[in-house]
């Protein structure tokens, strides 16, 4: 079964992130100011994750989704992603609170 947050590529498929794709745009968070939503030099909890979740979007539309063989993945199971305009579409549920901040940008 296709699952797009759990999408792991490998070397041999010569795709541009190797591995985890959400754990890749995850951290890559942490590093890249536009993480950071509001502009407090401060990344929240849901900045990190709404970062990650529009970059694993627009991954998985541009590398995987455009590839007949990775579409047919999904098509074979009876899913469509394009039937819904922002897919993959993540959910995490912060119990933390939404003032949680995860690091400072300063």
């Amino acid at each position: 079964m296709a699952d797009e947050i759990n999408w792991w590529s490998e070397e041999f498929e010569n795709l541009p992130v190797v591995g985890s794709i959400w754990v890749n745009y995850f951290i890559e968070a942490f590093s890249n100011p536009a993480a950071d939503e509001d502009g407090d030099s401060r990344l929240s909890f849901n900045e990190i994750h709404e970062f990650a979740n529009e970059a694993v979007q627009k991954y998985m539309s541009d590398y995987i989704f455009s590839n007949q063989e990775y579409l047919n993945l999904y098509l074979d199971i009876g899913y469509n992603p394009f039937a819904k305009p922002a897919y993959p579409n993540a959910v995490m549920n912060n119990y933390l609170g939404d003032n949680f901040i995860m690091k400072s940008m300063d």
